[in-house]
């Protein structure tokens, strides 16, 4: 069955500024392949919310995967420099019940 694994995001900079949009570049170039690459990847939305609030829907084929799978893009957020502009995340896996 498929995961999703959501978070919520409080950055230390303004989403929509340079730094904002760096970030956005970065992710764009660097962990969205990672994520590519990663087995049972399905897919990946963010959106930004507010100027320092972000949410961001990861899929995958399996609860085990999505596990290991946000575990690795925590480690990349961490060596990137990413992570030292979050304050904070909220995140829930769970199960896929309902998909259009």
């Amino acid at each position: 069955m498929p995961y999703l694994r959501v978070s919520v995001a409080t950055w230390n900079v303004d989403l929509h500024g340079a730094a904002g949009q760096a970030i956005i570049q970065k992710s764009q170039a660097e962990g969205i392949p990672l994520l590519r690459g990663l087995p049972g990847f399905v897919r990946y939305q963010g959106a930004i919310t507010g100027a320092r609030t972000s949410v961001q829907v990861f899929e995958w084929e399996s609860e085990a995967q999505a596990t290991a799978g946000a575990q690795r893009f925590t480690e990349w957020l961490k060596s990137s420099g990413v992570g030292q502009q979050i304050d904070s995340i909220d995140v829930h896996l769970g199960e896929v019940i309902i998909s259009s």
